[in-house]
């Protein structure tokens, strides 16, 4: 390509002002992670006495069919039969009788509760051996899995809110930064992109020149190949742009893609869209690879500097 950078505007002075926000923990959320992974330590023995979360094996017995039950377990807390009747079965021994009154589509329903059996829910306490299991690298205690909970929730709300704010600096480059943007090479990437989708419409036996905007329907949004070409072509200096600025901050920093990345790249795309090589090099020719990544490691440096700025 002919096309080349005359200086750039350094994305770390663009204001994210405007984009960012606070971010506040949600430590009932973290809580109920931690409840999840104790529980998986959660023992059930037979004991004598109800319990908070202990299942009861009861007979109710009601002129109300709801509760007209030989035999029904019964977890408590759960709220899954009614919550005043798992309630009044907390400290009820087993074969011990029990009478409850609900309220049930505005009339009174009483109740006979009989215990038929009790199985106690016993949690072990905490302890940071718990965390070992799950596998995560560095994640060895209980306070260092709140803390990576933490930084996944952290990192979930900056993915929720990185959008506008990536937009607003890959444009403020593009726009401050002086390049020589060469015709034949926006051509080149306008090919490059069309026939790429020439090859995805093919695999559906499909002519691009003769798709219908049904053929284009959950594809691409465009409704005619005509479309698609005016699409391609607005869109051709952006990416131009952004494949200029990324060999910059590549060379800078000692990147390049080649052959051994490509064929990894190939690996990957094969495993996951379960395609043969020679499909996948038809979809991703060499040239477009290389031209993508350094698109992609521009977005790449934008990306990083939002996550970094964006909260409060």
């Amino acid at each position: 390509m002919e096309s080349r950078i005359i200086s750039v505007y350094d994305y770390n002075k663009v204001n994210l002002a405007a984009f960012q926000q606070p971010f506040h923990v949600d430590k009932e959320k973290i809580d109920r992670e931690i409840l999840h992974l104790q529980n998986r330590y959660t023992k059930w023995v037979t004991g004598d006495v109800v319990g908070e979360g202990d299942m009861a094996l009861c007979s109710l017995k009601s002129d109300y069919q709801r509760f007209q039950k030989p035999k029904v377990k019964v977890l408590v807390g759960s709220g899954l039969l009614d919550r005043k009747l798992e309630q009044s079965l907390v400290g009820i021994k087993n074969g011990e009788p029990n009478t409850v009154t609900l309220q049930h589509n505005s009339q009174e329903v009483k109740v006979e509760v009989t215990v038929l059996e009790v199985t106690n829910k016993l949690i072990e306490p905490l302890k940071d051996d718990m965390t070992q299991e799950l596998g995560i690298p560095g994640v060895e205690t209980i306070q260092q899995y709140r803390e990576y909970l933490t930084q996944q929730q952290k990192k979930a709300f900056i993915e929720e809110i990185e959008y506008p704010a990536i937009q607003f600096v890959r444009k403020e480059v593009m726009k401050q930064s002086q390049m020589v943007l060469k015709q034949e090479d926006w051509e080149q990437v306008v090919r490059m992109e069309e026939g790429r989708i020439r090859v995805l419409a093919s695999k559906e036996g499909l002519k691009l020149e003769t798709m219908t905007a049904k053929d284009f329907e959950g594809k691409i949004p465009v409704a005619s190949y005509h479309e698609l070409l005016v699409s391609l072509q607005q869109c051709a200096w952006e990416s131009l742009s952004e494949h200029l600025l990324g060999i910059y901050y590549a060379k800078e920093e000692g990147y390049q893609p080649d052959q051994k990345a490509y064929d990894t790249y190939l690996k990957e795309y094969m495993q996951f869209w379960h395609e043969t090589r020679e499909m996948s090099e038809k979809i991703n020719p060499y040239e477009y690879y290389i031209f993508q990544e350094y698109k992609n490691y521009f977005f790449g440096k934008v990306r990083d500097y939002v996550h970094a700025n964006i909260l409060i």
